[in-house]
């Protein structure tokens, strides 16, 4: 899916968080929370994420009204935006969205293989086929 967002010029988390503040970009991804505090003034945060990392998403009320059944109601949006930095955090400030989720629901249907890792899910990338070390011995019965 990756590579029909990038030829759409649809960019990764990893590419937005990488961007200069001010440059104005478009993220696709699943969303992981929505949040709006009481004391934010109405202003809602997204973090969206994807198989790169995670990505915050401000959207001020004004925006989050005219979207609101789009950004309640979907799973994985397209945003657009401009890309806000303050020290190490960045943020991207929406000013469109679009849903994806029809997209995300096709992933299954997709013929390319999907890998998974075998082992447990604790052991080291590089692998241990040796015994779980977590497991003890039986202790003999009391007598």
């Amino acid at each position: 899916m990756r590579e029909g967002l990038l030829a759409s010029h649809v960019h990764s988390c990893t590419q937005a968080n990488s961007t200069t503040n001010g440059v104005w970009i478009n993220v696709a991804n699943p969303i992981l929370v929505r949040q709006m505090p009481g004391s934010a003034k109405g202003v809602t945060f997204i973090t969206i994420e994807n198989e790169t990392c995670a990505a915050s998403l401000i959207v001020w009320p004004k925006v989050f009204e005219k979207n609101r059944k789009t950004i309640l109601s979907n799973r994985m949006l397209q945003v657009y935006g401009s890309v806000q930095r303050e020290g190490d955090f960045v943020h991207i400030v929406v000013r469109r969205v679009t849903e994806l989720s029809e997209q995300l629901a096709g992933i299954g249907a997709l013929d390319a293989a999907f890998p998974l890792p075998h082992g447990r899910g604790d052991e080291r990338h590089t692998g241990n086929s040796g015994p779980d070390r977590r497991v003890q011995a039986p202790k003999p019965p009391c007598r």
